[in-house]
């Protein structure tokens, strides 16, 4: 049996759609899994056991329509038995319309019904064990599996001995007795990034109170964040850093985050790939995002948002502009209880 299943844009979707993979490949061994996936994103799905060919949707797709037509072009002689769309946006519409299956499945939406053969409601029935952004994945195999199927997994990372042997190299300077704690400082957006001043406040407490190192990751393009980030943290802390370090590639970090004992910061992709090693989180969410939307009850991972304290600040839809102003509601004493739990878990 060929599938073809469909997910572009961030980190956090792939990782989540990845699990079906591992949940169609459980419910018949013999399937053959196609995954589509834009190229930033190809990381996280490397390795995976469960996908038998990782299809990369070019970043030039969207504005080369000429390039674009080619490749549906390449689809349209490609057959499977089923298509899951779960991006549901114009061009994964496009790609189901053009890629020949006999079962196609995405989420109900009144323009797009027409070219699948299954459409789901998204549930609005929450599960405090299980996020909507999985309940709602799962959703779309139910046609398939089932809806008695047993959905107890979370997603996963697969890393191979060269990349673990290559991060442990990496660290080999750490004291083993102090804890390690990658700090995940930038968001992938202004919007998604939780005031510096005001996480310099946690990581100070972080170091000053515990016996713990910390890593500070970042990309090219936010050095100059980091920098002043890193000047607000005050001396005692500073010499905790134990590495400051752009990866040259999305697995090389993922290597690193592996060896760390938690991972701190803006919830995000970083969050996610912490999640997906099985490492203790504490994630801050931005006030534009809905926490159930990716955030379950767990002890192991900690996720903070403004509704909790504040839920009146969100009986409307908030506007981006508010965004500055409402994390600055966020003080760290409002959730440093939480916190302390959190770390205190840790040793």
């Amino acid at each position: 049996m060929n599938i073809l299943i469909i997910q572009q844009k961030m980190i956090g979707d792939v990782l989540s759609t990845s699990l079906l993979c591992e949940y169609l490949t459980n419910w018949n061994l013999s399937v053959e899994i196609d995954f589509i996936a834009n190229r930033n994103t190809v990381p996280v799905l490397k390795n995976n056991p469960f996908i038998s060919n990782i299809i990369v949707f070019q970043d030039n797709f969207k504005k080369d329509k000429k390039v674009f037509w080619n490749f549906l072009k390449k689809q349209k002689k490609k057959e499977y038995d089923i298509i899951i769309d779960v991006y549901g946006k114009p061009e994964s519409i496009l790609i189901t319309l053009f890629t020949p299956a006999i079962k196609k499945i995405s989420y109900y939406k009144w323009y797009s019904k027409w070219v699948y053969t299954h459409t789901v409601e998204r549930s609005k029935i929450e599960n405090k064990m299980i996020p909507f952004s999985m309940i709602h994945r799962n959703q779309l195999i139910e046609p398939i599996v089932g809806n008695k199927f047993k959905f107890d997994q979370k997603p996963k990372l697969y890393l191979n001995q060269m990349e673990l042997k290559k991060a442990k190299k990496k660290l080999a300077h750490r004291n083993f007795d102090i804890k390690l704690i990658m700090i995940a400082a930038i968001g992938s957006e202004e919007k998604k990034t939780y005031p510096l001043e005001k996480l310099a406040e946690i990581i100070n407490h972080l170091c000053n109170s515990n016996k713990a190192e910390f890593l500070l990751n970042y990309i090219p393009n936010q050095q100059d964040q980091i920098e002043r980030l890193f000047s607000l943290l005050n001396n005692k802390t500073k010499k905790k850093l134990i590495l400051k370090t752009s990866p040259t590639n999305l697995r090389d970090f993922i290597g690193l985050l592996s060896q760390c004992d938690a991972i701190v910061g803006n919830e995000g992709g970083a969050i996610n790939m912490g999640k997906a090693l099985n490492i203790p989180s504490f994630a801050i969410f931005s006030p534009l995002i809905e926490k159930n939307d990716w955030s379950s009850k767990s002890k192991k991972h900690i996720a903070i948002h403004l509704n909790d304290f504040y839920p009146e600040y969100f009986i409307k839809k908030i506007n981006k502009k508010d965004v500055p102003r409402l994390y600055n509601k966020l003080e760290f004493s409002l959730f440093k209880k939480s916190f302390q739990i959190f770390i205190k878990n840790l040793f």
